[in-house]
């Protein structure tokens, strides 16, 4: 612990092109984990750097990895909804949809599917959460797909190698030049 003492959250409105504009990432382990076999995880960052995050097992057991998906994204998305109305209380209007980032196409797939299938009851409730918020008429939120390899909340979820673990912390706490992000997505 002592050796995490001395790296710093940098956090500056003026680097940012829109300031206070909340966006997000969530993910899941499914098997990765051999104690628990079940971790979730997010982070939601406004100006490039953390505000809020979660490392946690499955609070319920899953079938398949797109439902351990949705449960992250379940999670993250109720943060989400409390982020953005603290930051309007804040003054910093969100006039869009947040973003919330998901690796899992399956989960991204489902997310916005309104017709549950008899075997996912399981996860019904959090499934049709999802996929309400992000009807255009709510409109808290989108989930988008996003590549594992720049997956920010992967580090929350599942074991990391070092060298991508410290890339990943970096940005997370808002040194960008030890990540390089991908404008192609």
């Amino acid at each position: 612990m002592k050796s995490r003492k001395k790296v710093p959250l940098q956090w500056c409105a003026i680097d940012s092109a829109l300031p206070g504009i909340i966006h997000g990432y969530a993910d899941a382990s499914f098997a990765d984990i051999p104690d628990t076999r079940l971790s979730i995880g997010y982070v939601f960052l406004v100006n490039g750097v953390a505000i809020s995050w979660r490392s946690t097992k499955t609070p319920l057991q899953v079938l398949n990895a797109a439902e351990a998906e949705i449960v992250s994204l379940s999670s993250a998305a109720q943060e989400c909804l409390f982020l953005r109305k603290l930051c309007i209380e804040m003054g910093f209007h969100q006039h869009r949809p947040t973003i919330i980032y998901e690796d899992c196409e399956a989960a991204v797939a489902l997310s916005k599917e309104t017709r549950f299938r008899k075997r996912s009851k399981h996860i019904a409730l959090r499934w049709h959460f999802i996929a309400e918020r992000q009807d255009p008429q709510v409109g808290d939120f989108k989930v988008i797909h996003w590549r594992r390899t720049k997956m920010l909340a992967d580090i929350f979820a599942s074991p990391r190698a070092a060298p991508t673990f410290i890339a990943f912390r970096d940005h997370i706490l808002g040194h960008k030049s030890a990540f390089v992000a991908d404008d192609d997505e």
